[in-house]
């Protein structure tokens, strides 16, 4: 496990306003999902769900990952972050569920990642298919826009 401070530290540096504009869609499944309908950083989806009182969506089963594919049955083929984050602090090096405090038990990747710089932050993408209704996950750079998942 992680302290907080290290996240915290960790994410400082990908700091941003987060959007006031943002609007989002409601879905049901096992766990409530919020997903939002405009692209943003990690950072800012990160902070979002948290403004709403909500959580950054972690995924620890499989179970877990069908319910949120499921709930995204009416969205086109797209990408969304979940609250998973590629930590690096000296030696250690390891992804880790923002909202759970504790490193993954359960992974989905489309393809392993492979970090080779510890200059740039990397975040989890869920890739949802809508045409085979799958969501396996990918590393992308933490900054850059995507839609995103927050869970109740």
């Amino acid at each position: 496990m992680f302290p907080k401070i290290i996240i915290l530290s960790a994410l400082f540096a990908l700091s941003a306003a987060v959007p006031s504009n943002l609007t989002n869609i409601s879905v049901r499944a096992a766990k409530s999902y919020t997903v939002s309908a405009n692209e943003v950083s990690f950072v800012q989806a990160w902070g979002y769900c948290s403004n709403q009182n909500k959580a950054f969506a972690s995924v620890l089963t499989q179970a877990q990952n069908t319910a949120i594919v499921n709930s995204l049955v009416s969205y086109p083929t797209g990408t969304f972050w979940i609250g998973g984050i590629y930590l690096q602090h000296g030696a250690l090096k390891t992804w880790y569920w923002v909202n759970e405090n504790e490193d993954f038990s359960y992974q989905n990747w489309q393809r392993t990642p492979v970090i080779t710089t510890t200059t740039i932050n990397y975040c989890i993408l869920l890739n949802y298919n809508a045409t085979s209704k799958t969501g396996a996950w990918t590393a992308e750079i933490c900054s850059n826009g995507h839609y995103f998942i927050c869970e109740n």
